[in-house]
């Protein structure tokens, strides 16, 4: 999904990645990158390996039966490219925060003293679980009704989690609550399938059908200081798991548009009941009506001596 995303793809193209004078490549991890991002664009095969992108992060055969999912790859991978960046592409560097990271208000008021304590934290991605909505297994989930609004909300903290405020300089009940102060261009929900069964003592997996809206109205749970600018809508990409290997762009040639998705691929992606489907674990939801950077499709014929070398 990343490919799909015009912003991302073209700050990759742009990284000048081969060493012309050495003929040595300067970051494995972009230059494999930029491998998988031509060979999408130019292959003509249902699908293309991504072995030797997984080798650039140091990965070989002995991660074989490790378990790793989507969000895990998509912490790593965004860590990684932000320290690649650093070193071989400083114009490029802040482009992963300006695109993905948003920051979020932690705040509790102690209920003796009124004060709030608070303190801003940037974020990446947001992760909601079911237990935090308070639904039993076989509900229907609805993600932003239910899930962003309890992830929101006031938690108390009384008994043995009392918060010890410094200004009555004593444990106290407090309330506390998590603010969006700034949202990203991209917003990124990670849906924690997993959760731990008292019966079975064991952590299962849960299928359960997760209604999603193609358009989220964001303003109730956005904290900013001039309301009448605070109109925040973002349409959604999906983004789900495969084994080693990434679709064409002529297999998926209507994801150009970024977030002109069918119904198929919306029951596909979020479970439909048939365990041989697949489920969503990491939804992207894009800023609508704006754009920040280039967003054009690069030619092959137009690509820089760096993309051009790697053929």
């Amino acid at each position: 999904m990343l490919y799909m995303t015009p912003e991302f793809r073209n700050a990759m193209y742009c990284c000048e990645t081969l060493d012309l004078q050495n003929f040595e490549i300067k970051s494995n991890l972009l230059h494999e990158i930029k491998q998988l991002f031509m060979n999408l664009r130019v292959s003509k095969d249902y699908a293309v390996e991504t072995v030797q992108l997984t080798s650039s992060f140091g990965w070989d055969s002995s991660y074989t039966n490790a378990q790793q999912d989507v969000h895990e790859f998509f912490q790593m991978l965004f860590n990684a490219l932000k320290g690649e960046l650093k070193n071989i592409s400083p114009e490029q560097e802040d482009f992963i925060s300006m695109y993905y990271e948003g920051i979020i208000l932690d705040r509790v008021i102690c209920s003796i003293c009124n004060t709030e304590h608070s303190m801003e934290n940037p974020f990446m991605d947001i992760s909601l679980q079911y237990n935090q909505m308070g639904l039993r297994l076989e509900h229907i989930t609805h993600l932003y009704e239910e899930a962003l609004q309890a992830f929101t909300q006031f938690l108390i903290l009384d008994g043995e989690n009392e918060y010890f405020c410094l200004k009555c300089y004593k444990k106290c009940s407090a309330k506390q609550d998590l603010k969006f102060v700034k949202l990203p261009f991209m917003l990124t929900f990670h849906l924690k399938r997993f959760q731990y069964d008292v019966n079975s003592k064991s952590i299962i997996k849960l299928n359960n059908k997760i209604i999603f809206l193609e358009v989220l109205n964001l303003n109730s749970i956005i904290d900013m200081e001039q309301p009448s600018k605070a109109i925040i809508m973002h349409t959604l990409k999906i983004w789900k798991e495969m084994n080693g290997f990434v679709l064409t762009i002529d297999i998926l040639y209507i994801l150009v548009c970024v977030f002109s998705i069918s119904k198929d691929d919306f029951k596909i992606s979020f479970g439909n009941g048939n365990t041989e489907e697949g489920y969503a674990y990491l939804l992207i939801y894009r800023r609508c009506n704006e754009v920040v950077g280039d967003t054009a499709i690069v030619e092959e014929s137009s690509l820089d001596v760096n993309c051009q070398m790697m053929f």
